[in-house]
């Protein structure tokens, strides 16, 4: 996961600055060493990946593994990047893992006060005060150092994977029901072939209606993608759910402004960051007030002073010194 997500490997070194031994994902050092804390981050991700019959396997001999290094002193500390899954497939399969999930961990990090609020909703039996809430740190450990070329046009831009949870699809019909002008560029592949299928139909569609999109159908390593980020006039964030972004404070660090669907997550990141962060209705009605007002967003330096606030204030050093109370 490290490959397709910079955060453990980001907090690891973090962690290690401060005086900690951090071990990455070794199988073979786990039956002989006897481990403070194990910090897993998506435990999901062993069920809902691969085949079926490797999918069990891996989420049996994943837990398996993760009750003896406990049996053995660990403690177990759980990242909740998301409060509830976010795929809808192999529910009992997933409902094992989330059970056993919940049996042994020992802490829970939240990277936002909308997704510990969520999660107390979800599941009231595990909330509970000792929690750590640590915000998403931002990536500047890993980006390159933004550049400064102007935007080629005053396009939107989606950037990254595009899966079912990020609502592509609806912004897309959106997108087509209220005739949109300004461009919308989209840049990211899609692994599932019926709901790229899906959004290909979406994209004709609203270009019928006389909307201009173009869809760059792959997949951008890191170092380019914050080059698409920082070269951006805007980039939308239209998430049917979302309970932290790394992307959102991604998209911050470069300075480029935020097109967002209303979620209380960005509500409650644009309290800190102000008109860097604009949301649009559900109904779309807004939707081309909206997208004119984040296009044409003109910086004033109080708004570029609270948004340097408000990065200096995410530092992975702070947040590794908050996570150390977890590791207690």
């Amino acid at each position: 996961m490290s490959n397709l997500n910079p955060f453990p490997g980001l907090l690891a070194d973090s962690l290690e600055s401060r005086g900690w031994q951090v071990h990455d994902n070794e199988p073979r050092k786990y039956l002989r060493t006897a481990y403070d804390a194990v910090i897993i981050h998506w435990p999901d991700h062993f069920s809902t990946t691969r085949s079926l019959p490797v999918a069990w396997l891996r989420t049996g001999m994943f837990f398996a593994l993760l009750s003896y290094l406990k049996l053995r002193g660990a403690q177990v500390v759980r990242i909740v990047h998301d409060v509830d899954e976010l795929h809808r497939h192999r529910r009992l399969l997933r409902r094992i893992n989330r059970k056993l999930s919940a049996w042994l961990t020992d802490q829970y990090v939240f990277l936002s006060a909308s997704s510990r609020a969520a999660f107390a909703a979800r599941f009231p039996e595990l909330a509970s005060p000792d929690h750590q809430t640590l915000f998403h740190p931002h990536f500047r450990a890993h980006a390159p150092a933004p550049t400064t070329t102007a935007p080629a046009r005053a396009s939107l831009r989606f950037v990254g994977d595009i899966r079912v949870y990020k609502g592509l699809d609806r912004f897309l019909a959106l997108y087509a029901e209220q005739r949109i002008a300004t461009p919308l560029e989209i840049i990211g592949h899609c692994d599932d072939p019926e709901y790229a299928a899906t959004i290909q139909t979406l994209i004709d569609k609203a270009r019928d209606a006389g909307c201009s999109i173009d869809w760059d159908d792959r997949r951008p390593g890191h170092d380019e993608l914050d080059t698409i980020i920082a070269q951006s006039a805007a980039i939308v964030l239209p998430y049917t759910v979302c309970w932290n972004s790394g992307m959102a404070v991604k998209v911050l660090e470069h300075s480029t402004a935020l097109l967002c669907a209303d979620l209380p997550l960005f509500r409650e990141i644009g309290e800190s960051v102000g008109p860097w962060i604009t949301c649009y209705q559900p109904d779309g009605s807004d939707l081309a007030a909206q997208i004119d007002s984040v296009i044409h967003y003109r910086v004033l330096k109080k708004d570029a002073d609270m948004l340097s606030h408000y990065l200096d204030s995410l530092t992975w050093d702070s947040f590794a010194a908050g996570f150390e109370g977890a590791l207690a």
